[in-house]
């Protein structure tokens, strides 16, 4: 009897290694690599591509200033943002927690000069965020704080980043990070659309 279950044993172990050799080994054949750089053969199916088109435009928008910005002055360091004259729109997909942003900006001049954004909470009927939100916790004492917290902090975002011309300069309100966080997120999707 331990002999057969050893030998069963055995086999599951090999079949295992196996699967995981045959997974590294169709990696590898998806990778090749060309005067030292690495590039993936991916077919992904449209679904696919688009999830990670807005993870790279998110990525651009949001990790790398210097694709946004430029700098005008060699000597002064001044910064001129540059956009094209229009009306931007996007909405985020609901987060686990079934919150989105909707965002609109309007550029003129090649400036920011209109921002309009709000958080909609999806699982009470796209009740959007604002002063009377707080009224969903009602009870939780520490909960309507935080949601009063937030709501004030938010209410600069967008005047800010008017002022600024730069989203990196919008920075949180005490207490109001969550509110900074969803602004940046549509604001990068937003300002990476209207870009020279």
């Amino acid at each position: 009897m331990k002999k057969l279950l050893v030998f069963l044993l055995s086999c599951s172990l090999l079949v295992l290694m196996t699967g995981c050799t045959k997974e590294e080994e169709q990696e590898k054949d998806n990778t090749t690599v060309t005067d030292n750089s690495t590039t993936e053969n991916t077919q992904n199916n449209p679904k696919e591509d688009e999830v990670e088109a807005e993870n790279n435009v998110m990525e651009e928008a949001s990790d790398d200033d210097s694709k946004v910005v430029e700098n005008t002055s060699e000597n002064d360091g001044d910064i001129n943002i540059a956009y094209k004259d229009g009306t931007y729109e996007y909405e985020t997909v609901a987060d686990a927690e079934g919150f989105k942003t909707k965002g609109t900006v309007t550029i003129e001049n090649g400036k920011i000069a209109k921002v309009d954004w709000t958080i909609f909470d999806t699982y009470r009927d796209d009740r959007p965020f604002d002063e009377t939100y707080e009224e969903v916790y009602e009870g939780n004492d520490l909960y309507m704080q935080q949601s009063r917290d937030d709501w004030n902090g938010s209410r600069g975002y967008a005047e800010k980043l008017i002022e600024t011309q730069d989203l990196e300069e919008v920075d949180a309100v005490s207490g109001a990070t969550w509110t900074n966080r969803k602004f940046k997120t549509v604001m990068s999707y937003i300002l990476f659309e209207a870009k020279e």
